[in-house]
C-alpha cells in the first residue's frame, strides 16, 4: 500500500469535509459536548472546504492511497499576533479516525515542515486544544515542543483552552 502525498484538489472537497467532520466527532468526544458534536453539518463543512480549494492561496495537502483519502493538512505564514515574519504554521491536520497511527500524518507534517522551509520559514506553529491528548502526542512525535503560549478560543458555542507548539525547521 503505497501512500501519495499531494496538493488537494477542488474535487477532494467533499471526502475532506467528510474526514474533518468524523474526525472532530472522535477526537474531542468529551471536550466538546456531544451534543453540539453531533449537530455538527456535514453540508456546511462540505460548502466551506469547496470555498477554501477555490481560492489558490490556500495550500493543503491530502495522504492518498489507492484513490482513496486518509487526510490533510492545510499551512501557511504564522497567522499569530506574535509571530515574526520567519514563522510558518500549521493550520489543520486531521487523519480519518478509523486510520489513527498508519503513517498518514507523519508524512502529511512531514510534507508541510518541508514546504515551510522551501517558503524560507524557520520554524512552525501549531495550536492544539490542551485537552486533545491524542493531537499533543502526535506533535511531541513530530518533534514539537510546547512554546508556553496558551489562548482561549470558542468552539462550538464553547470557551476551551489551546496550547502552542512549536518545531525549529
Amino acid at each position: 500500500m503505497i501512500t501519495t502525498i499531494r496538493p488537494a484538489r477542488l474535487s477532494d472537497a467533499n471526502e475532506i469535509a467528510r474526514i474533518h467532520l468524523e474526525t472532530w466527532q472522535d477526537a474531542y468526544k468529551g471536550i466538546i459536548s456531544d451534543a453540539r458534536l453531533q449537530a455538527l453539518s456535514l453540508q456546511k463543512r462540505k460548502k466551506k472546504w469547496n470555498e477554501i480549494l477555490s481560492d489558490p492561496k490556500n495550500t493543503l495537502f491530502v495522504a492518498e492511497t489507492d484513490g482513496k483519502l486518509y487526510g490533510f493538512c492545510g499551512y501557511g505564514k504564522s497567522r499569530d499576533k506574535d509571530a515574526d515574519t520567519q514563522a510558518g504554521e500549521i493550520y489543520a491536520i486531521y487523519v480519518d479516525h478509523r486510520n489513527y497511527s498508519q503513517g498518514f500524518g507523519g508524512g502529511l507534517i512531514k510534507e508541510a515542515f518541508g514546504e515551510l522551509k522551501k517558503q524560507d520559514f524557520t520554524k512552525a506553529t501549531v495550536w492544539v486544544l490542551e485537552e486533545n491528548l491524542i493531537g499533543k502526542r502526535f506533535y511531541e512525535k513530530q518533534g514539537m515542543k510546547l512554546d508556553g503560549e496558551s489562548k482561549i478560543d470558542t468552539i462550538e458555542g464553547q470557551a476551551l483552552k489551546e496550547v502552542r507548539y512549536y518545531i525549529d525547521l
